[in-house]
């Protein structure tokens, strides 16, 4: 079972992704955060194998929130969510530590996948953004 937690600041939407990766039989949900602030601290707590984390939240942004725990030195690899189709938030969030991107509109058909994937040490991009952060990285000389 990969340790998980998950943060949102969307209450149905958090519990529907909560529902889905509990129901998985993959995912051990340890626990919820609806603000950066408090998934900086159960990620601290709970050192989960995989933190899955909105971009757009209050207190600390999922991006702000990959980048402590990177600095914290913890052992949780991150996922980061968005509704926005911007690669350079992507790069972004790689610069900040992230292994992993999806795009809300893709989390019920890519979620499962990523968090396994990242559980692995691979990276993780949503498909339809894959090609754009590709050529991204070519000129970023970044590696996702």
């Amino acid at each position: 079972m990969i340790r998980t937690i998950l943060a949102d600041d969307h209450v149905k939407f958090r519990k529907s992704l909560a529902n889905m990766l509990e129901k998985s039989g993959k995912v051990n949900l340890l626990a919820q955060a609806e603000n950066g602030n408090e998934a900086f601290k159960l990620v601290r707590d709970h050192k989960p194998d995989v933190a899955i984390l909105d971009i757009t939240m209050p207190g600390r942004t999922g991006i702000e929130v990959a980048e402590k725990i990177m600095d914290a030195g913890l052992p949780t690899n991150v996922i980061l969510l968005t509704t926005h189709d911007d690669s350079s938030l992507v790069v972004l969030g790689q610069k900040a530590g992230a292994a992993g991107h999806i795009l809300k509109e893709n989390v019920f058909e890519d979620l499962l996948i990523a968090v396994q994937t990242v559980n692995e040490g691979e990276k993780f991009v949503s498909s339809c953004m894959a090609k754009e952060v590709k050529e991204l990285n070519k000129l970023t000389h970044q590696d996702f």
